[in-house]
């Protein structure tokens, strides 16, 4: 691959796949030596990092995961020309989740069981400073079925989807679905190359396609949790 110097955000929410895609993209050599993830996010406690931090160091957050969440705490829609003149030739990726229940039900159960991934590699693990569960035993954690956090998780995920509308008007991005990126893994990659004008060999997109460093995290409630959702959901339609 083609080294790429820019500045890069990716604009999400919780549950869309934000963790995977930064896999990529530091395991691409398109960002360097640099670590594309959650710098708005200290990992003790996952406190905000201040604002004044941004403002004092920009270029330590020159390649970061932005939660929609975290971002509407430290700045405003209107102050994105203060962002850029930051971190000059900004380029923002988009990504976001088709299926707002799977999306609450994965939040879901990632709040239950303080698992957020599944690492394939215990280095990927060691660089985020997770505990390590493999996927046996993640499936083993037990989790209770409440309508009340289940509603709570889709009305958050509610809250926050499509809220980056404001902020992308008039500006040149990328725009991708979790689901696409799951599917349609290589095609997905080859859409955001394009936009950040990177050249890569199709070897090296294989092999980065292939073995992707997070696992699925379907459990087997999963599908049962979906259906008492759309209930919850129906009831008040």
């Amino acid at each position: 691959f083609g080294s790429c110097k820019m500045n890069i955000w990716l604009l999400t929410n919780p549950r869309c796949g934000s963790q995977l895609l930064s896999w990529f993209l530091n395991n691409s050599g398109l960002i360097g030596k640099s670590n594309f993830g959650e710098h708005f996010v200290q990992i003790n406690g996952r406190e905000l990092k201040p604002r004044k931090q941004f403002d004092d160091n920009p270029l330590d957050f020159n390649h970061s995961v932005v939660h929609r969440k975290q971002f509407v705490k430290l700045f405003n829609d209107s102050e994105r020309n203060i962002i850029e003149s930051k971190l000059p030739d900004l380029r923002y990726i988009h990504l976001n989740r088709r299926n707002i229940i799977e999306q609450a039900v994965s939040l879901y159960f990632a709040e239950a069981t303080n698992v957020w991934s599944l690492p394939q590699k215990k280095e990927y693990l060691q660089l985020h400073q997770h505990d390590f569960f493999t996927k046996n035993e993640y499936e083993k954690i037990p989790v209770l079925i409440g309508d009340n956090r289940l509603l709570s998780c889709y009305y958050k995920c509610q809250k926050h989807n499509d809220n980056w509308a404001g902020y992308l008007q008039q500006t040149k991005h990328c725009s991708l679905w979790y689901e696409d990126l799951v599917t349609h893994t290589k095609e997905q990659l080859i859409k955001i190359f394009a936009f950040l004008n990177l050249t890569y060999q199709e070897d090296d997109l294989q092999k980065l396609v292939i073995s992707p460093g997070l696992q699925k995290m379907n459990r087997e409630e999963t599908q049962k949790c979906c259906l008492r959702l759309r209930q919850l959901i129906g009831q008040f339609l």
